[in-house]
């Protein structure tokens, strides 16, 4: 299987040192343990991550090919987004805020949630098919659909059948995969309905960056920082590192004309606090630095996507939301009076 790096040897290698064999290094930082340099080939990798599963048990990887071009067309904004020359033209806008939806929808934290809920909504599924008066909503929906008569024996059959078939975490990959793109574009969409600035790190900081580059925050009233709120809110704040001195943010409030300013120390800490406690596992940097370690064996993991960031308000839709909303399947029976 190839060797997928789940986030691009080349925006690493904008955090990374060279050492005399010419190689680039950053160094790596997880809970726990004392941070190491590696070369970028052998960091943020997974063998076929970006593989889909087929029936047969082999894995297809055309999917790497896909990303790779996509990621081949953002290199030059990635790098000119580093200049005090760089400007945000509105190409330059939608491809930096697709670069940051695509690294966003390919992390570990939305594969491992993708997965769960998968998996979840096949549970739900199964639930819901026991009800007789479900089941005789659903066998006349798809019989009318299908000009064909259904029972609501056969209904199970057919539905059981697609439980047994599909409710595998290798399925709920292959979702993940489907919806990648997809995703990356919709993220992408939202972020260019915000301000895009260049932050600068102040002298003597740097930015670390991790396994989840792209980090939400709202400020709060009394001015800290909340991260793991949703690209859509008005108020949230989003923000990629891309080297050490440079990070693209999206959002905030008004419409300044300054592309580029230096933050102040105090808020440069706080971003980084964010990026590390946003992490799923890794966070890494261009220098090994104690008071990084430190920090990262207090926090990194704080924030783990559909669990206590980026959570929705209210109850998640279940699978009879589901079958209302895109299916035209009624989500109670009308029977009785219901």
């Amino acid at each position: 299987m190839i060797r997928s790096h789940i986030i691009p040897k080349f925006y690493l290698k904008q955090f990374s040192f060279k050492k005399p064999n010419k190689k680039h290094y950053v160094y790596l930082y997880e809970k726990g343990k004392k941070p190491e340099d590696r070369y970028i080939k052998n960091v943020a990798y997974e063998l076929g991550y970006f593989g889909y599963v087929l029936p047969d048990g082999t894995v297809e990887e055309s999917m790497e090919t896909k990303l790779a071009g996509l990621e081949r067309d953002c290199m030059d904004v990635l790098v000119n987004a580093q200049s005090d020359l760089f400007v945000f033209t509105r190409g330059n806008r939608r491809t930096m805020a697709f670069y940051a939806g695509l690294l966003h929808a390919r992390t570990t934290q939305r594969l491992e949630w993708n997965k769960k809920e998968w998996l979840r909504i096949h549970q739900q599924l199964d639930e819901a098919i026991k009800d007789d008066d479900y089941a005789d909503e659903l066998a006349h929906h798809f019989g009318v659909k299908y000009g064909q008569t259904l029972t609501r024996q056969s209904i199970r059959h057919d539905i059981n059948a697609l439980i047994m078939r599909s409710a595998t975490e290798e399925q709920g990959k292959n979702n993940f995969l489907e919806e990648l793109v997809n995703n990356a574009n919709m993220i992408g969409e939202f972020l260019l309905d915000k301000q895009m600035r260049i932050w600068k790190a102040p002298k003597g900081t740097q930015f670390v960056t991790s396994d989840n580059p792209l980090v939400t925050f709202v400020v709060l009233p009394h001015g800290e920082f909340a991260a793991g709120f949703g690209f859509r809110q008005k108020e949230t704040i989003a923000f990629m590192p891309i080297s050490p001195t440079r990070c693209v943010s999206f959002g905030g409030e008004g419409r300044d004309p300054i592309d580029q300013f230096e933050l102040k120390p105090e808020v440069m800490q706080r971003l980084n606090w964010l990026m590390m406690a946003s992490s799923h596992q890794f966070v890494y940097a261009k220098t090994e630095d104690t008071a990084i370690q430190k920090l990262g064996d207090e926090i990194i993991g704080t924030y783990i996507y559909g669990e206590t960031a980026f959570v929705r308000i209210g109850p998640w839709p279940d699978v009879k939301d589901f079958m209302r909303l895109f299916l035209g399947v009624a989500a109670r029976s009308n029977k009785a009076g219901e």
